[in-house]
């Protein structure tokens, strides 16, 4: 693994990096070459903000230009951010491409707090469209993550709060409570493996 997950990425910890000789050392925050870490990229603050459109070329700048010191985890955070930001442009297609690519990753780095990330990340997706089914596949994720994050130890971090919550929203007013609730109950059961069978399943 290249980089571990940090459980709170807006905190001033090191990353742990794994050079090609495989000798570990950590690199402090605050070093320049700190673009792909695995933290969440300053691009959050400004969609978090409402500023998609700067979001979006800053995330673009930092996949196209900082390659050689990409990491798996920084690339499904990277996939996680574009994600939130076509979600809030309304482009469900990119959302889920985004998240999808993101969920592949988490998979491969066998870490339930990135699986949650694509889970949430793929939630929202669902949510966009508004109808019964895709509601209720959205309540059946949310549910699915807060069980990953729980099973981790790994409660949801308050900076991305907004984003579950967006989610949430939409597929609760679609379905309404009960129905949003016995939903969310469904996806609590599910274990990782099968959450992320379902995440990558289309949708009927």
């Amino acid at each position: 693994m290249d980089a571990l997950l940090l459980e709170d990425r807006h905190h001033p910890v090191h990353e742990v990096v794994q050079p090609a000789g495989g000798e570990t050392r950590r690199r402090p925050r605050g070093s320049s070459r700190r673009s792909r870490s695995g933290r969440r990229p300053r691009s959050g603050t400004r969609r978090r903000s409402g500023d998609a459109d700067t979001a979006a070329a800053h995330l673009l700048h930092l996949r196209d230009g900082y390659a050689d010191v990409s990491s798996q985890a920084g690339d499904h955070l990277l996939l996680a951010e574009l994600g939130f930001v076509a979600e809030l442009r309304g482009d469900a297609d990119t959302v889920a491409a985004h998240h999808l690519q993101g969920l592949e990753i988490a998979r491969a780095l066998a870490e339930p707090r990135a699986l949650a990330l694509s889970l949430e990340g793929l939630a929202g997706a669902a949510a966009l469209t508004a109808d019964a089914p895709s509601a209720t596949r959205a309540a059946v994720l949310l549910g699915a993550a807060a069980a990953a994050r729980r099973a981790a130890g790994a409660p949801l971090p308050p900076a991305e709060r907004a984003d579950v919550d967006r989610g949430t929203a939409s597929a609760r007013a679609a379905l309404g409570a009960a129905a949003f609730s016995e939903a969310y109950a469904e996806g609590a059961r599910l274990t990782p493996e099968e959450a992320a069978h379902l995440a990558r399943t289309e949708p009927a």
